[in-house]
């Protein structure tokens, strides 16, 4: 499954919204037997440690951003 966009707002940040609905996606997609891909901007470490954090792959890079996946749960 792709995710394409999640966006917090800054006044909303590190409150664990962003980390819900990540962990709502992945979840709908091992429910459905397959992984979560993403993409983030380079720019965006804070974006990127959270991803790490929650089992995503380490990135593969290209000029702009890091790709990071994450298999289903068994």
């Amino acid at each position: 499954m792709w995710l394409e966009l999640v966006e917090v707002l800054p006044e909303f940040q590190r409150r664990g919204y962003g980390t819900r609905v990540l962990r709502w996606v992945v979840t709908r997609a091992s429910q459905r037997g397959t992984g979560t891909l993403l993409q983030v901007p380079r720019v965006n470490e804070d974006a990127r440690r959270l991803y790490l954090a929650e089992g995503f792959s380490p990135p593969e890079k290209d000029e702009t951003h890091h790709v990071l996946r994450k298999a289903a749960r068994s």
